[in-house]
């Protein structure tokens, strides 16, 4: 029975105060750019909930970098950070350096340079390109190639080792 008193004076208050305009809800907001000093906190925060071991170390130079390339923005800093720890993997980095921000962040930047590069009309003969274009584009699906196979490289590694674990 107490209970329901409360709540009824808890309702009948809520019901008073909008009535009279004396209580709002919070206004609904959108997250914003994160703050400077928020950066590593923050990204530090998520890894443990995905349970982050603490292998790569971020150095603390790493956090005003991926301020400066993210601008602060939420979705922009989880790119730049899968894209860092996926670095790191590939590279078996056991500490994300400065270094290694700027070379990521740097890839990322030409990625999406070529991705919005407006695109030229098609030349079915194929005599638009020069040479040095060719040869860049050439070197670019090299590098991809390259990547993807220190990849599967990597993944059957980790197989391999699961497997022989398995066994023993």
């Amino acid at each position: 029975m107490k209970c329901n008193k409360t709540l009824q004076v808890t309702t009948l208050e809520t019901i008073k105060n909008h009535k009279t305009g004396t209580s709002q809800p919070p206004p609904k907001s959108k997250p914003g750019p994160r703050e400077a000093r928020n950066i590593g906190p923050a990204s530090l925060g998520r890894l443990r909930r995905a349970d982050w071991t603490g292998d790569p170390h971020f150095d603390e130079d790493c956090y005003p970098l991926i301020y400066r390339h993210t601008g602060g923005v939420p979705r922009q800093i989880n790119t730049l950070c899968s894209r860092l720890l996926l670095f790191g993997f590939l590279e078996k980095l056991h500490a994300l350096t400065a270094s290694s921000v700027e070379k990521v962040a740097g890839d990322l930047r030409e990625e999406i340079a070529v991705v919005t590069a407006p695109s030229a009309p098609a030349d079915p003969v194929g005599g638009s390109e020069s040479i040095a274009q060719i040869s860049q584009r050439l070197g670019l699906l090299e590098e991809s190639v390259h990547k993807q196979g220190l990849v599967i490289k990597r993944a059957l590694e980790i197989a391999a080792h699961y497997f022989r674990e398995e066994r023993a």
